[in-house]
């Protein structure tokens, strides 16, 4: 996704980006309105976030931006009926939420996986910290649909007046000059420490038939 915001989704890494996610997609049978629900996140979680830990509120203009630049995304991954207004794709996700969010052991698993993902960025010893930390960030419909206990109350405070310290920091320094959207490769990328080609990016699971409608719109 990042090589896609990067470079365009037109351009030959955007494009190739985009084949290999709808490559890994292909592999299940992933109902529309969950696709559509995914995509609706990586709109508004970013928006929500930046309200609230931001240096500086968006303008409405980057709000727009980024509801146009995912639905056309979208559209490339073959999504249907995704709404062509932000407010109505915003009503869609709360309602998605609303109706789906509930405990399961799967998401549980899952949750699981990336919490502990996330922790082993840090030392060992920080690594629980890290966590909790994480939890303290959650909202209670997310906790619950994973089964995590919620942090305790001092820790959500703690980290939440952390970020908007450093939202307040960040806003004294110089305007950055270049851009941060790609980290630099890391050791678990293919092609370390050469570089990477975008095609190669992402899990491999066994062949699977792919909707031709969704290559052909990955590629136009």
């Amino acid at each position: 996704m990042a090589e896609m915001a990067e470079h365009g989704y037109n351009s030959p890494r955007g494009r190739a980006a985009l084949s290999a996610v709808n490559r890994q997609h292909g592999h299940y049978a992933i109902s529309n309105d969950d696709m559509r629900y995914v995509l609706s996140t990586f709109v508004y979680d970013p928006i929500d976030w930046i309200d609230e830990f931001g240096w500086r509120p968006l303008h409405d203009h980057e709000r727009q931006a980024a509801f146009h630049y995912f639905r056309e995304v979208g559209k490339r991954m073959a999504i249907r009926e995704i709404p062509e207004d932000y407010e109505e794709f915003r009503a869609f996700k709360t309602k998605y939420e609303r109706e789906n969010f509930r405990f399961s052991p799967t998401n549980q698993r899952v949750g699981t996986y990336t919490l502990n993902l996330f922790c082993s960025w840090y030392p060992k010893p920080l690594r629980p910290a890290a966590g909790m930390a994480v939890r303290g960030l959650l909202d209670q419909p997310m906790l619950t649909a994973f089964g995590f206990e919620p942090a305790p109350a001092w820790v959500v405070r703690l980290v939440r007046t952390g970020l908007r310290i450093r939202a307040a920091v960040v806003r004294l320094l110089p305007r950055r000059r270049h851009s941060k959207l790609m980290n630099p490769v890391t050791r678990s990328y293919p092609g370390y420490p050469d570089g990477y080609e975008p095609g190669q990016l992402g899990a491999y699971g066994p062949p699977a038939e792919i909707d031709p409608e969704l290559l052909r719109r990955s590629r136009d």
